[in-house]
């Protein structure tokens, strides 16, 4: 009855089932797929899917290369250079650019034909053919540029985490994580494809995945899966070992396809379901079980010391105050606002009132933390000043004083408005500070006060130069994102910032990017299951200020670049009667502040319909000069980013031949250092490589002495004065190898070091002289 049954189940598994080495592939991509969502899990800021398929693309790649004759350097360089261009191509959106080039060659090419033809009109004459290829040349620029601007700013990210700073690039760390992921799969795929090798090929995966994982908690199913996956290849590999070693000794045996499967599915079953077990068992809770049981005394003690513990874990009452009236906690995002335009207050700038050097914005409140929804202000204290009682803050660098003449017109609670950030005010005021003097916001009990505040004007060149050394307390704290925010709102912030050489450019680009959003005060209401921000940019699409700014702070965070939301009013509409700007409910607004090291705090515009901020054409007056960078590897790259196409081309150009030149020294000195049958065993490899790829005629088989001889008669069938001059030394140097091979691979004695000299120099003369024979076929094949 079981063969019965077994039998048509044995039979619609061999038709239906695919191929052994395909069942063995498909394995493969489920277990490294497994490892990249492992590793995406764990690492914030990396799309998981960018990861899979990274190593999707290594792994097919290195199963290609792997079913070939290629030697694993070269299957090696290959798929590493295959790796590191895809993914540049694909982190940097490089692919516009390659799109660009592509066209502008192709519609280069289409204009010489015609005028080679004496076709077409307007710009198909010979005259305009010389600028036909700028636009290609501007193409491959960019390119270029874009490409050494990533690559450099992935060396500024591994030299600071080499040198052990807490350093955030996003766009680097996928960089990175994508190139590991694809050199794990291509390792894995080259291990199954060329060499039978499961566990060789999946180890790399596993100790990535368990080291990514080691660093938290969680992560056990990625684990399992994992090992259920190897677990399954490792019997596949195994029993289809046997069945081509049965095979080739003609040795009949059973179809055991079924059982096999079936028997490995459920040892799979069963090992994960006891792995899984054992890694639920919590030792600590067994170890405190067994001591409450180890004796009453024991447990007696325990519990008074259990009373004293919780007596003392109480949480203490804070021996500050927890807010300032006036300043809300929360700032939630919600449907568009109801606008009454009443007046607010009225504000004069300068000491007269005056307002010709007026700031963009009265600030109210910061806040640092966003929950998805919206934001909260994190825990601070209250600290009260005396009336003209300065703060005691750094000014920040190129910044300017501005003064403040404030009259409040309506109920604002004690709110204290100043530009920039507070220095000081000429009544009692209050500051709600967070750690390491982070203004949250101030209060004032007096409805006319004078206040003066530090405003930014700092160049674009001065943010360009501030660098990313952030501090360790605005890294924390102004980088942070919760957990809702989705994988999308990531890549996007990837995409918009990958190729952009400082934090500044990447914040303009957001900006930029931002502002094209649509303004718009009739929003509804966001759903509650939703990240606001992912609902801003992929479904909603339009909003008002609380979204525009709150995008864009979550995307520079998502960046790496430290922001926050600041709350407060736009500078309103100056009354020239009275000197003074008038401020309406209507003017309420939020924007983004962005950290800048040495600069602090500064202000973006992102909603569309408010004015750019005009950024200082220069530095502050009396600004001391900042010290040059050292030319490390990342200013290598800034600076041939900077130059011009033909300049990078003729440095390119040299720096191929330099290589070349340190790769022909180092490959003649290790000739010279490995053993003589070594040496001659290489040489003669080559030799034959060449041979091939002068398509000379010749058999696997053939001895050293007939691959010489059918070369000899080959070169004797070359024709051309020429080509007979470049190749009259080649019949004897050809034999001087063979023989220097034949002698050192069976003579009874090794050759002298004399011999492998005149080897290697035969060799040396011989390797150009064929070289230039190929590049001339080539070149008649083209012709």
């Amino acid at each position: 009855m079981i063969g019965r049954a077994v039998g048509p189940l044995r039979q619609w598994f061999s038709r239906r089932i695919v191929s052994r080495r395909a069942l063995g592939l498909a394995l493969l991509l489920v277990s490294l797929a497994t490892a990249a969502a492992g590793v995406a899990s764990r690492i914030r800021g990396i799309e998981s899917a960018l990861l899979v398929i990274s190593a999707a693309a290594g792994l097919l790649l290195a199963w290609a290369l792997a079913a070939t004759i290629l030697r694993a350097r070269t299957a090696a360089l290959l798929s590493l250079a295959a790796g590191v261009g895809g993914v540049l191509g694909r982190v940097g959106r490089l692919g516009v650019h390659v799109e660009a080039l592509l066209r502008a060659l192709g519609g280069a090419w289409w204009s010489v034909f015609q005028v080679l033809l004496g076709v077409g009109e307007g710009s198909a004459s010979a005259e305009g053919v010389p600028g036909l290829f700028d636009p290609m040349l501007s193409a491959l620029g960019d390119l270029v540029s874009d490409a050494l601007t990533l690559l450099a700013r992935v060396a500024d990210w591994a030299l600071g985490v080499a040198a052990g700073e807490s350093t955030f690039d996003p766009v680097s760390a996928t960089v990175v994580w994508s190139l590991a992921l694809w050199v794990v799969a291509a390792w894995a795929g080259w291990m199954l494809r060329r060499h039978d090798r499961p566990l060789a090929g999946l180890a790399p995966a596993a100790a990535l995945i368990a080291g990514v994982l080691s660093s938290g908690e969680g992560g056990l199913w990625y684990v399992l899966a994992l090992l259920a996956a190897m677990f399954l290849l490792l019997a596949l590999t195994t029993y289809d070992q046997k069945v081509r070693r049965w095979h080739g000794e003609g040795v009949d045996y059973p179809d055991l396809r079924v059982e096999v499967a079936a028997v490995s599915i459920g040892l799979t079953i069963a090992l994960v379901a006891v792995s899984a077990g054992a890694a639920s068992i919590d030792m600590e809770r067994i170890r405190e079980a067994l001591e409450r049981r180890s004796g009453e005394t024991a447990g007696g003690a325990g519990s008074t010391s259990g009373a004293q513990a919780g007596s003392g874990t109480e949480r203490e009452r804070p021996s500050f105050r927890a807010g300032v009236s006036g300043l809300a906690r929360t700032h939630m995002l919600g449907a568009g606002p109801v606008i009454l335009g009443q007046a607010v207050m009225r504000v004069g700038v300068g000491a007269t009132g005056a307002g010709e050097s007026a700031p963009h914005y009265w600030r109210h409140v910061t806040y640092d933390r966003y929950t998805g929804l919206g934001w909260f202000a994190s825990k601070s204290e209250v600290v009260e000043y005396a009336a003209g009682e300065l703060l005691g803050a750094e000014p920040p660098r190129s910044a300017r004083i501005v003064r403040q003449e404030v009259e409040i017109l309506t109920d604002v609670e004690e709110a204290l408005f100043a530009a920039g950030s507070l220095v000081v005010a000429d009544h009692e005021y209050r500051v709600d500070w967070r750690p390491n003097q982070d203004q949250f916001g101030a209060a004032i009990g007096a409805s006319t006060y004078v206040a003066e505040s530090f405003v930014s004007a700092a160049s674009e060149e001065d943010l360009r130069s501030a660098g990313e050394n952030y501090p360790d307390w605005v890294a924390e704290r102004y980088l942070a994102l919760p957990d809702s925010v989705p994988d999308r709102v990531f890549a996007l912030a990837r995409d918009l910032t990958a190729t952009e050489p400082t934090p500044y450019d990447r914040a303009s680009a957001i900006e930029d990017y931002l502002r094209g959003y649509q303004y718009s005060l009739d929003v509804p209401l966001p759903p509650r299951d939703r990240d606001v921000v992912d609902y801003f940019l992929f479904d909603l699409e339009r909003g008002y200020c609380d979204y525009h700014a709150t995008a864009m702070a979550v995307l520079a965070r998502a960046a790496g670049v430290p922001a926050r939301l600041a709350v407060g009013y736009t500078t309103g509409a100056f009354d020239g009667t009275t000197g003074r700007f008038l401020v309406r409910d209507s003017n309420a607004h939020a924007w983004v502040e962005v950290y800048f090291p040495g600069h602090g705090w500064v202000e973006f515009e992102p909603t569309a319909g408010f004015g750019l901020i005009d950024r200082a054409a220069a530095a502050a007056a009396g600004a001391e000069d900042e010290p040059e960078e050292g030319l490390g590897i990342a200013a290598v790259l800034r600076l041939l980013a900077a130059l011009p196409l033909e300049s990078i081309a003729v440095g390119a150009l040299g720096a191929a031949l330099l290589l070349g030149l340190v790769w022909l020294a180092v490959d003649e000195l290790h000739l010279r250092r490995v053993r003589p049958a070594a040496a001659a065993a290489m040489l003669y490899r080559r030799l034959r490589r060449q041979a091939m790829g002068l398509s000379v005629p010749m058999r696997a088989g053939d001895t050293a002495y007939e691959f010489a001889a059918s070369f000899s008669e080959w070169l004797a069938t070359r024709k051309g004065r020429r080509r007979q001059r470049v190749l009259e030394p080649v019949a004897a140097q050809v034999v001087a190898l063979a023989r220097f091979y034949v002698r050192a691979s069976y003579g009874p004695r090794l050759p002298s070091s004399s011999e492998r000299k005149r080897a290697l120099r035969s060799w040396r003369g011989l390797r150009w002289r064929l070289w230039m024979t190929r590049v001339r076929r080539i070149r008649v094949r083209q012709l």
